[in-house]
């Protein structure tokens, strides 16, 4: 029994070790793919940076092609977005 919990806490830890070093390229990825999709324009994101004790995203460097019959390059170019979650006190 004693050896299974081992498995299970070892697994866990190389577990919370790849999310901790991968999170931000795979969500960066993902990010700008769904954003693509969605928008159906192509979209560049520099630096995305997910933090997850201070329950924080923040992008750096986000630029929205306009279509190609559009006078401007960018639709939208944004230099620095941070979200950070907080919690609600009920009263």
């Amino acid at each position: 029994m004693k050896k299974i919990l081992y498995i299970l806490l070892t697994l866990l830890a190389i577990l919370a070790l790849v999310i901790t070093f991968f999170a931000n390229p795979i969500g960066k990825y993902y990010a700008q793919s769904y954003a693509q999709k969605l928008l159906k324009t192509p979209v560049e994101i520099s630096q995305l940076n997910l933090r997850l004790l201070d329950k924080s995203l923040n992008v750096d460097f986000i630029k929205v092609q306009n279509p190609p019959n559009f006078k401007n390059k960018n639709a939208l170019s944004l230099d620095h977005f941070l979200l950070k979650v907080g919690t609600i006190g009920v009263i």
